[in-house]
């Protein structure tokens, strides 16, 4: 499975950044929000970004 930050600027993010995002995950966790991380996640492998 992905995470937030595989999804959002993979290589631009801070430790601290990303333990902030999978706390968030956690805490706002839906299953549109599922969807929505791997539909950008098939774009980001797609596309080629997050390299």
């Amino acid at each position: 499975m992905t995470r937030t930050p595989c999804a959002a600027r993979r290589n631009e993010v801070s430790f601290k950044e990303w333990m902030k995002m999978d706390l968030a995950y956690i805490d706002n966790w839906s299953l549109g929000l599922d969807f929505k991380i791997l539909a950008r996640t098939g774009l980001v492998v797609v596309l080629g970004y997050g390299r």
